[in-house]
């Protein structure tokens, strides 16, 4: 961490002696096919006098494009005091550094995708068999369903109907209850 306050107080530093501005940061920055990778608010809070005690930037995104262009690291000259180099040296290592993580994060992932990829193609088989499985065993629950659908229509309509026959019968045989007790003949036989 003190390395990347060292570099902080450098870029700073430089960027004061030279007497730039934010917008020629922003015009290095496009020159130097960065356009872009430091948004204008934070060039702006990076090089404010009240923010110099300010340390929390994120190097890849705002440390390394400003060092790139304010420091040149891709060149270190002779001429270059002691600790100019030793910046240089810095940045251009922790750069690569990151470069070839990122590239190492990047190959990685790719190995997994394939990895994915192929276990699915592997599989794709199975995943469609059990799949074939699986919709004809909804197809035929869904025929089971209908089918006892269909019989408890049946029997709710069977029993409708015995309800609606007993109801008849009930209504004959009180007509004929009736019939029996005002009936003349069988009150003369019961008399007797």
């Amino acid at each position: 961490m003190t390395d990347t306050i060292a570099l902080i107080d450098s870029i700073r530093k430089v960027y004061d002696e030279k007497g730039y501005s934010i917008n020629k940061m922003e015009s290095l920055l496009a020159e130097n096919g960065k356009e872009g990778s430091v948004s204008h608010s934070t060039i702006a809070r990076f090089f404010s006098k009240d923010k110099r005690s300010e340390y929390n930037y994120k190097y890849n995104d705002t440390i390394r494009p400003l060092a790139e262009v304010l420091l040149d690291v891709d060149r270190i000259e002779k001429t270059d005091d002691v600790e100019t180099q030793a910046m240089k040296t810095f940045v251009h290592l922790k750069g690569s550094k990151i470069d070839k993580l990122e590239s190492a994060l990047e190959e990685e992932k790719q190995k997994r995708h394939d990895i994915v990829e192929k276990l699915k193609a592997e599989h794709k088989s199975e995943i469609l068999r059990l799949r074939e499985q699986h919709d004809l065993e909804t197809k035929m629950l869904r025929e089971q369903i209908a089918f006892k659908d269909k019989r408890l229509d049946q029997f709710i309509d069977a029993m409708f109907t015995k309800d609606k026959k007993i109801d008849e019968q009930g209504e004959q045989i009180k007509e004929l209850t009736q019939k029996l007790i005002n009936c003349e003949n069988c009150k003369k036989v019961s008399q007797k």
